[in-house]
């Protein structure tokens, strides 16, 4: 109801919604020199610096050989 998005399941919901909350605790922290975000899931910290810091882009579309680091991103290209 927050934002829109559908589940094929009711925890994969609510697991969701907990990222509306202003104030859940986003105990991993990105080292990275004046980057300063955090996250609630260690997955979610290592996907980050693999996309933004050391720019490893393992999804390329066969088509136009664009490089992606995210599947998802890669998905909706």
């Amino acid at each position: 109801p927050d934002c829109g998005r559908g589940f094929n399941r009711k925890f994969n919901m609510q697991t969701h919604r907990t990222t509306h909350d202003p104030n859940r605790i986003k105990p991993f922290a990105c080292d990275h020199p004046n980057c300063g975000s955090r996250f609630t899931r260690k997955h979610d910290l290592k996907r980050h610096i693999n996309g933004i810091h050391k720019s490893e882009k393992a999804h390329e579309c066969s088509i136009c050989r664009k490089p992606f680091a995210r599947k998802d991103a890669w998905k909706r290209h």
